[in-house]
């Protein structure tokens, strides 16, 4: 093992750390995004929003983070084929 092995070796513990902690904040970050667009979208409180991505992410057993990152996806899409004014964008143009 050459030298950069051995200190990557020594703060592997450390690097995976931060690497948990990154993917963590990441995780309630588009989790916080996902409340924001069921909040929007449905008219819920944000316990309400809180409550249904749980339930859900539970039903389709998947991680929270992950059916929340698919919301946000879902919502951006969404976003992105409407007008200011609510209309609908034709996808050919």
């Amino acid at each position: 093992m050459d030298a950069y092995g051995v200190l990557l070796a020594d703060d592997e513990p450390e690097i995976l750390s931060m690497l948990a902690h990154l993917l963590q904040s990441a995780g309630h970050k588009v989790v916080g995004q996902a409340k924001g667009i069921m909040m929007k979208k449905h008219g819920l409180r944000e316990d309400e929003a809180r409550g249904f991505l749980q339930q859900e992410s539970q039903r389709q057993s998947k991680p929270l983070p992950e059916l929340a990152k698919a919301i946000v996806l879902a919502g951006n899409a969404f976003s992105h084929s409407v007008q200011s004014d609510g209309a609908a964008v034709d996808a050919a143009t």
